[in-house]
């Protein structure tokens, strides 16, 4: 007996992906307003980071507040796929780096290349393969 095997769509698995997500109630858990510069039981303690800012080279300023990607940024990311897009905002990306991940992204068609050119800007290739490898799955 012959059987057909259909292979996932690039959307289901990107919705299969969401799923994943989705369902993580770790994930999922608001953050409050604001951190606590210091524990009232030692004020020694370093303050919780939110988000590190980072360009292409790494990470160049660090919040302790909730800060949220301007609509502009959210849009532009998009190019990038649903779980692209979520990486690149969440680790704080500048809309000009947006801009040239998004320029290496459409001119490539599977990770390598694309991680090696992403690479060439700074960004660490560990990084870039990750980046990749959400983008094209």
């Amino acid at each position: 007996m012959l059987t057909t095997m259909m292979m996932p769509t690039r959307s289901s698995r990107s919705s299969s992906l969401h799923d994943q997500h989705h369902d993580n109630p770790i994930l999922h858990r608001h953050a409050p307003k604001a951190f606590p510069t210091s524990s009232p039981a030692s004020s020694s303690t370093t303050p919780m980071v939110y988000i590190h800012i980072q360009n292409l080279s790494g990470v160049v300023s660090s919040h302790h507040h909730v800060m949220q990607p301007s609509p502009e940024d959210r849009a532009q990311a998009r190019w990038l796929g649903e779980a692209g897009a979520r990486y690149v905002l969440a680790h704080g990306y500048s809309s000009s780096d947006i801009a040239t991940i998004i320029q290496i992204y459409r001119c490539n068609t599977s990770t390598e290349p694309f991680a090696l050119q992403l690479a060439a800007f700074g960004m660490a290739l560990a990084e870039a393969t990750y980046l990749g490898d959400l983008i094209y799955m």
